[in-house]
């Protein structure tokens, strides 16, 4: 592969990832304000880019030796982008997995399971029987 179809395919793939880091970080902001109505459509840009990366074929350089300046800096700018999109994308499921925690606690509430806590700590603290607020059995 010549050097410039090199340099073109990382710009590509660069682009790319700067696309998909700007995606997470609008996530992070919709489910910060819990705006459920956004996310279907970022998520939906998000596997097309992320379609569009994986279309890519593995870039490998065929003059061995040691790369340009300008190629370097081009694979240290993709490699940056995409350890800020894997911390980005850490938050965010951190994000779903406190809500779908306090979802679970609120639905264990609600059905009046003894001995559920919000972060599923069983034995360290007793709860006492909790009746109901909804009668669940029919």
């Amino acid at each position: 592969m010549k050097n410039e179809e090199y340099r073109e395919r990382l710009q590509a793939q660069i682009g790319i990832l700067e696309n998909l880091y700007d995606l997470a970080g609008r996530k992070r902001e919709a489910l910060l304000k819990e705006d459920l109505e956004t996310l279907p459509g970022i998520i939906q840009e998000e596997e097309e880019a992320l379609a569009r990366i994986k279309s890519f074929e593995p870039l490998e350089e065929e003059e061995p030796g040691e790369p340009t300046p300008e190629i370097r800096e081009l694979l240290m700018k993709r490699e940056y982008l995409a350890r800020q999109i894997r911390e980005l994308n850490f938050f965010n499921r951190e994000l779903i997995e406190d809500s779908l925690a306090y979802i679970r606690f609120s639905l264990q509430l609600f059905q009046g399971q003894p001995g559920s806590s919000l972060y599923g700590t069983d034995g360290i603290k007793e709860a006492p029987a909790v009746n109901s607020l909804i009668d669940m059995r029919g």
